[in-house]
């Protein structure tokens, strides 16, 4: 877009926003009487499922004002900005967050995420509840015993059946019964179901919804609230409205974490909506849209003159795209031809290198050798081209013959460099030749003096061994004969 056309657009848009402004004052209450009218209509033919009331939940973040809006924590349980722990990993700890305000619905659906962690096995739990009466503190998950409402349990311990087995059950309660002295509570139990919601990687979420005394409870342990599966049912059950709603929670041993990070309260099948109250300054504007007329010559004329004004700009706009387009193209094909003769310059190089030719460099250091001459003006301006191209092929043919020159010194130099080469290597190897039988000839006169040095060493041997046997023999020898000697004079001194 180019710059006069960015200075009419703008100035267009100045109009528009000043013929806005000056039409609102005059009929745009009328149009939104008809805006109003239609989302009546609307509401008025269809009602949504349910509807959410803030006031009785609470989600991150939970501060305003260092507190929770229409809610109240009680016992040991603090806050924090995306979470409420409602009882932490010490034994013997409780606490319960209830709401201010008691739910006016006769139908409702709450849906609640938390998440419970500690060790291998469970403490105790964490209780949803729908009372008459809230914040009271007692040792049944953290809240008073004989309540009267309705109690759901989440027993990470499941003590009564004395297995480590997570569990869920709702219980009711009229205020009579005392369930901390009941060896089995689990008898009086509406429904039940057993579920992994211990120590997971995500928030657990949990549906509880109350329709046509009809009770329905529904787990998430693994989707974050878009895979709820049913946990139970139980119909025939009455709950009154303006009862409050809480949750609680209570650490045994081994004690766990319970936290609760939001609370959602949904009005179930709400009335269908047919009046709503006016708004500030609502009934001033209709009196004005209802007062409106028409438009008089001066305020079309402005009209037309804005339309005429946008429809100019929006013409200059589209010349200047083609403008651009058409310039965008003609770049493109200079550039195509400029990479085809780029293309087409670098076959003939490769063809001229193929028949001999010398490379450009060397075309250029040979251009500038010695020898010039001056053309004559007139008739013989052709034979002083032809003598310039002559002069030029002589100069080239140089050039090439220079190439082959220069090609076949670096032969030579190759070659008495392989010769030198070799010489080397066949020394090399006449020196080592000669090592080798150096060595091999050493290594036979060693080999003959220690054969000799073991015959001569091998012959003493024998030769004292035969002295001593010798030496030996006479030695007995002689005491045989002395012995036998002295046994025959004995022998005649007794005759």
């Amino acid at each position: 877009m180019t710059a006069h056309a960015s200075r009419w657009l703008l100035y267009v848009l100045g109009l528009l926003m000043g013929a806005q402004a000056a039409l609102a004052s005059l009929f745009g209450s009328r149009g939104s009487v008809t805006s109003q009218e239609q989302t009546v209509q609307v509401q008025g033919g269809v009602a949504p499922l349910r509807k959410h009331d803030y006031k009785l939940g609470f989600k991150k973040p939970l501060y305003y004002n260092g507190d929770i809006p229409f809610w109240e924590t009680f016992g040991s349980a603090f806050k924090a900005q995306d979470f409420v722990r409602l009882a932490a990993s010490i034994p013997n700890t409780r606490g319960s967050v209830w709401s201010t305000l008691p739910n006016p619905y006769p139908f409702w659906e709450v849906e609640m995420s938390f998440k419970i962690w500690g060790g291998a096995s469970g403490g105790k739990g964490l209780a949803f509840w729908y009372t008459k009466e809230r914040g009271q503190d007692g040792p049944i998950y953290g809240n008073q015993d004989q309540w009267d409402g309705l109690g759901i349990w989440l027993d990470s311990a499941n003590s009564a059946q004395m297995r480590n087995e997570p569990i869920i059950l709702a219980v009711m309660n009229d205020g009579t019964q005392q369930y901390a002295k009941i060896k089995d509570p689990y008898a009086n139990m509406l429904g039940s179901c057993t579920r992994d919601y211990r120590n997971t990687q995500d928030l657990v979420w949990m549906k509880v919804s109350y329709k046509n005394n009809s009770l329905s409870v529904y787990l998430d342990a693994f989707a974050g609230g878009n895979q709820y599966i049913p946990c139970f049912r139980r119909d025939g059950i009455v709950l009154p409205p303006n009862y409050y709603f809480g949750v609680s929670a209570l650490s045994l041993k081994p004690a766990d974490d319970h936290d609760i990070y939001s609370f959602d309260t949904y009005q179930l099948y709400p009335p269908i909506k047919y009046s709503r109250k006016m708004r500030p300054l609502e009934s001033q504007k209709i009196k004005q849209g209802e007062e409106f007329q028409g438009l008089n010559e001066e305020q079309k004329q402005k009209i037309e003159k804005v339309r005429d004004e946008i429809t100019r700009a929006q013409a200059e706009e589209r010349n200047a795209q083609a403008n651009l387009q058409s310039s965008h193209a003609a770049f493109i094909a200079l550039a195509n031809a400029q990479s085809r003769l780029v293309e087409q310059l670098e076959i003939v190089q490769n063809q001229l290198r193929a028949i001999g030719a010398p490379a450009p460099v060397d075309a250029a250091q040979y251009a500038a050798s010695p020898g010039t001459w001056t053309p004559r003006a007139g008739a013989e301006g052709e034979k002083v081209e032809g003598f310039n191209i002559n002069l030029e092929l002589s100069r080239l043919q140089e050039g090439i013959e220079g190439c082959k020159q220069q090609q076949v010194a670096s032969q030579h130099d190759i070659l008495a460099a392989i010769d030198r080469l070799q010489r080397t290597i066949h020394g090399l190897e006449q020196r080592v030749s000669t090592q080798h039988v150096q060595t091999q000839t050493k290594l036979a006169e060693s080999f003959i003096q220690s054969r000799e040095g073991a015959k001569s060493t091998l012959w003493s041997f024998f030769k004292y061994t035969i002295y001593f046997s010798i030496a030996q023999s006479a030695v007995l020898g002689g005491g045989y004969l002395y012995y036998k000697t002295w046994v025959e004079r004995s022998h005649k001194k007794f005759l």
